[in-house]
């Protein structure tokens, strides 16, 4: 009979520790489960850095030594809670949700790239709202007013 037809048999699998070199893989100590229990409390996932959040442009300006400017996030979102139904871009049935990650790609990115022209970024700030853009509605045709609007203020403030 071969192992094939013995079936599963943990006698069978090699002692735990690491495949050797050029595997890629590591094999779990033996009695530790693979796929955490659902019931096991989970670690709170930490925030991503901004250079994270604001997705390539602004992380290459953190690497390439561009200029930033002093951005509080806070005091952004707030603003532009208040504000986006007044902005003339803005649709009608939408809300804050589809509105957010346009504004945070704008003045994320400007914080960051302190001194850039909009029109130099724009395909950048275009794949940044991708990465930002989570359950937004909005098209980058349609949020591409809101980003230049907060990236605009950001310039003002």
């Amino acid at each position: 009979m071969t192992s094939r037809d013995q079936g599963f048999n943990a006698a069978t699998l090699p002692a735990a520790g690491p495949r050797p070199t050029g595997s890629g893989n590591a094999v779990a100590p033996r009695n530790t489960p693979l796929v955490p229990s659902r019931t096991a409390a989970r670690k709170p996932v930490p925030a991503a850095p901004a250079a994270l959040v604001a997705g390539p442009a602004a992380r290459a300006a953190s690497t390439a030594g561009a200029g930033t400017k002093d951005v509080d996030p806070a005091a952004e979102e707030a603003y532009w809670r208040e504000q986006f139904r007044l902005e003339p871009y803005f649709v009608p049935d939408s809300d804050y949700a589809d509105y957010g990650p346009a504004y945070l790609t704008g003045y994320l990115a400007h914080g960051l790239l302190a001194g850039s022209r909009y029109e130099d970024i724009e395909g950048d700030l275009e794949r940044d709202y991708s990465a930002n853009r989570g359950g937004s509605r909005l098209t980058w045709v349609q949020a591409k007013a809101a980003t230049r609007a907060a990236w605009d203020r950001v310039d003002r403030v």
